[in-house]
């Protein structure tokens, strides 16, 4: 329970409020700087607070939101770091969740490789689903909409 609400604190008040609503200035660049502590304290198991799939997935959405430049291959190392990092800790797994949100941080990028990323994302989603069988990996209408948006 108390993680949960140290959790719910650090998306409530430290990665979401500046970051989503500027992307730029004063609260540009939070998220991945207020995760860090998080990920080291996780590594050495000194401190029962680690991020999850579920904090990564805040820190992607701030991404999505935000007015930086390369906002989508930050996406996209998020998503391979949070595919290391799932090796050891099964709770930084990516889910279709994850897939959703770099979807769409990448549909919000101007990036002229886009369609090519997405559709790449897409086909390993399907492809994770299939050969898992894994409910959490299954595609929803939100990763087919992001397809379609581009």
């Amino acid at each position: 329970m108390k993680l949960k609400i140290l959790l719910n604190f650090f998306t409530e008040k430290i990665a979401k409020p500046k970051y989503v609503k500027t992307g730029t200035g004063k609260g540009r660049g939070r998220p991945p700087k207020r995760l860090a502590p998080m990920e080291e304290n996780a590594e050495d198991f000194s401190s029962r607070i680690s991020p999850n799939a579920y904090t990564y997935n805040c820190v992607i959405f701030c991404y999505t939101w935000s007015h930086m430049e390369n906002k989508d291959q930050k996406a996209l190392a998020m998503l391979e770091k949070m595919k290391v990092m799932a090796e050891t800790n099964s709770f930084c797994r990516p889910d279709c969740t994850t897939y959703n949100a770099v979807m769409n941080c990448i549909t919000k990028s101007d990036n002229p490789s886009a369609p090519y990323k997405v559709e790449a994302l897409m086909e390993e989603l399907i492809e994770i689903y299939k050969s898992t069988g894994d409910a959490a990996m299954r595609p929803t209408n939100r990763a087919f909409n992001a397809c379609v948006r581009l």
